[in-house]
């Protein structure tokens, strides 16, 4: 009877490894902020630079000539708290976030290339 054993771990084991690959997309009516960001070759200009905490959605568009990644991170610059890669050229892509009241920054990353850090705090 070793084997149903095995297989209810192994089970186990893919489910774990299966969460932490869900996207941050918290159930809800909808976002509390709606934020737009529009991302170029040498800005990543966020329509305030402040939030209410809960849900809140950043519509990212990119109006450069490469494909950019959007980052939310947390005070210390270095961790990143959500992000959105592989945003092509003239395209519109959301990120969908709970943000807890504190101090983040926003940047984006144009051809891998950070640009535009700007600091975003989020009020309780």
């Amino acid at each position: 009877m070793k084997t149903p054993l095995r297989w209810t771990a192994a089970a186990g084991a893919a489910t774990l490894l299966l969460t932490g690959c869900v996207a941050n997309q918290p159930a809800g009516d909808g976002p509390t902020n709606v934020l737009t960001v529009t991302a170029n070759a040498d800005s990543c200009a966020v329509s305030a630079s402040s939030a209410t905490s809960g849900r809140a959605t950043f519509r990212v568009t990119n109006a450069g000539d490469q494909t950019t990644e959007f980052y939310l991170l947390a005070a210390d610059r270095l961790r990143i708290v959500a992000e959105k890669e592989d945003i092509a050229p003239g395209a519109l892509a959301e990120l969908t976030v709970t943000l807890a009241p504190g101090k983040y920054f926003t940047a984006c990353k144009p051809g891998g290339a950070k640009v535009g850090e700007a600091e975003f705090t989020v009020i309780g």
